[in-house]
C-alpha cells in the first residue's frame, strides 16, 4: 500500500494544492508535506534539529485533470477552473484526514496565474458571474480547509526560495523586496495586457 506519512513524522501535514490551466485542459494536484525526526548522528543537514524535526518529506495525495468545453476557455478561464478544481481537492483531503491523531496544520494554494490571485484579492462587485462565483467558491473552500491558509504565486515562490540558498543577509532582504515589487508589475502587465478581449471579459 502506497504511505503518504513518514514514520518518524513530527506533527501534523501541510497540505499543498497546486493548480494550473490552459487552452485545451485545466488540472490540480494535492501534495502532503510532514516534517519527520531525524537519528542519524553524522547528518550534515544544515536544518536537521535530530529528533525535533528539520527534515521534510512531500507525497502526492490525489490529482486530477479536466478537459474544457468544445467551445474553449479563455486562459483567464480556465487557470480560473484549475484553482477552483485544487481548492475542492484540498478541502476533500483536510476533511479525510480528520480521523488522524495529528490533524493537518496549514493548507497552502499554489497557483501560477497573476489573473487569478489578482481576482481573490478583488471585489466580487466588479466580476462577472463566471469569475465571481468560482472566486467565491475558492475562498470559501480555503477558509474551511483550516485555521491558517495561503494563496501564493507558485513562480515567484520558487525564485524566492533559491535566492534564500544563494544570497544570503542583507542582501537577500533587498533583492527579495526589489523582485517583488518588479515582478508583480511585470506579471500584472503580461497578464492583463494579453488580448483586450480577455480583460473585457474579466471586468
Amino acid at each position: 500500500a502506497r504511505n503518504t506519512r513518514p514514520r518518524n513524522s513530527v506533527g501534523g501535514p501541510v497540505v499543498v494544492g497546486l493548480g494550473d490551466g490552459a487552452f485545451p485542459a485545466y488540472g490540480a494536484s494535492v501534495y502532503l508535506q510532514w516534517e519527520y525526526a531525524c537519528y542519524e548522528p553524522g547528518c550534515t543537514d544544515p536544518d536537521c534539529q535530530g529528533p525535533a524535526g528539520g527534515h521534510y518529506h512531500s507525497a502526492l495525495a490525489c490529482g486530477k485533470a479536466r478537459v474544457t468545453p468544445l467551445q474553449g476557455y479563455t486562459v483567464p478561464r480556465s487557470e480560473l477552473s484549475g484553482g477552483t478544481l485544487a481548492s475542492r481537492m484540498i478541502l476533500k483531503v483536510v476533511t479525510a484526514l480528520q480521523h488522524l491523531d495529528v490533524k493537518p496544520v496549514s493548507s497552502i494554494l499554489l497557483l501560477d496565474s497573476e489573473c487569478t490571485i489578482s481576482l481573490l484579492d478583488a471585489s466580487s462587485k466588479i466580476l462577472k458571474p463566471f469569475f465571481q462565483n468560482r472566486r467565491s467558491e475558492i475562498i470559501e473552500n480555503m477558509n474551511n480547509s483550516g485555521n491558517s491558509v495561503q494563496w501564493r504565486n507558485l513562480i515567484m515562490w520558487q525564485v524566492l526560495s533559491m535566492l534564500q540558498t544563494c544570497v544570503p543577509g542583507e542582501q537577500l532582504r533587498w533583492l527579495i523586496l526589489v523582485l517583488a515589487v518588479c515582478g508583480s508589475l511585470v506579471l500584472n502587465f503580461l497578464c492583463w495586457g494579453e488580448t483586450s478581449g480577455q480583460l473585457l471579459e474579466i471586468s
